[in-house]
């Protein structure tokens, strides 16, 4: 359950114009500064420091390659019409290039990103409810390879991930995720209470209490990946996935109709955040992951959820100008935990 508090921060008396503006504080050691306009993600990445926190309104920000193991804060991925707040977005194609560091590391949380993020080099990252639209790295032999040593996806949404040149460090777990699954190369992932649809074949995957469907050719999971307590769809193709995996634990259906209550399409083209993946009951209740949950998003440990987990900023709202003394209006609406 969630309330709304509104915190004026009222520095002029009187009537103030005010504009709804980009937001980004930055939290180092307990001191708060803050950040305004398209430009704030930038400037509060270029101030912080490993481990810093920095939190984003809704709205557009510019992106910003990340080069540094800071927690990055949105007010959520899409639209919530129930609580009545809007995403945080980063607009345009930006890298990932994080050196290990012994202390610190990656987190994003409840941002959009609506282009390319490409990642180079990454270590013990986490995304949280995050909607991603391409994860990438080269397939080119001219860069160096990209590497990601446990990188954990949890409640996201990634509409096509391409990792390509991948070194053999390299691993990516996903759990109670929506994924399109395009990459090439021989890539360690794990899939926990995922829905994958594959465009490509798996090559050292592993999936457990998962939804697996396909579009596209004929992409299956090699002789290298294994499945448990899986349910794959065929989608109207003879071709079945688990045909070189040794064990029995899985199911096949024909068609996502039987098996959801209103997905009736999956490509990489036409996710909607109104579709919910709901199973049919029967499928629900009777076939069930090693947890004794339902397969797939809303089983498991982290059943589906696109809220953060943190006070979330609603809006900010920003005196066009300042007075004469220097000091600037700020009203800004936040949501929290009740």
């Amino acid at each position: 359950m969630k309330k709304t508090l509104f915190l004026a921060l009222m520095l002029v008396i009187g009537a103030t114009a005010f504009a709804q503006q980009q937001m980004a504080t930055l939290n180092h050691n307990d001191t708060i500064t803050v950040f305004y306009g398209n430009y704030a993600l930038k400037d509060a990445h270029n101030a912080a420091v490993a481990g810093d926190i920095v939190t984003l309104s809704p709205g557009t920000f510019e992106k910003c390659d990340i080069t540094k193991p800071i927690t990055l804060r949105g007010a959520g991925a899409t639209i919530d019409t129930i609580a009545g707040t809007y995403p945080t977005i980063i607009a345009g194609n930006f890298k990932l290039d994080i050196s290990k560091d012994p202390e610190h590391c990656l987190t994003m949380e409840g941002i959009c990103i609506s282009q390319q993020v490409t990642v180079n080099k990454l270590y013990n990252a986490k995304f949280i409810r995050c909607n991603m639209y391409v994860m990438w790295h080269t397939d080119s032999n001219t860069v160096p390879a990209l590497v990601a040593e446990n990188i954990e996806i949890i409640n996201c949404i990634v509409q096509d991930l391409r990792l390509q040149h991948v070194s053999n460090e390299s691993s990516f777990t996903f759990v109670n995720t929506i994924l399109v699954y395009g990459s090439e190369a021989n890539l360690p992932v794990q899939f926990i209470n995922s829905l994958v649809i594959l465009n490509n074949t798996c090559n050292k995957a592993s999936a457990y209490n998962s939804i697996i469907t396909r579009y596209g050719s004929n992409p299956i999971f090699s002789s290298s990946s294994n499945a448990y307590n899986c349910i794959f769809i065929k989608n109207n193709n003879e071709y079945s996935i688990f045909g070189n995996t040794t064990n029995n634990t899985n199911v096949i259906y024909r068609n996502l109709n039987e098996v959801f209550e209103t997905l009736h399409s999956c490509t990489s083209s036409n996710f909607s955040f109104d579709e919910r993946y709901i199973l049919k009951e029967e499928i629900a209740t009777s076939f069930l992951g090693s947890d004794g949950t339902e397969v797939g998003i809303h089983g498991g440990m982290f059943p589906f959820d696109t809220r953060p987990s943190y006070m979330v900023v609603k809006k900010c709202n920003v005196a066009n100008k300042s007075t004469i003394d220097g000091k600037l209006s700020v009203d800004i609406e936040v949501m929290v935990e009740e």
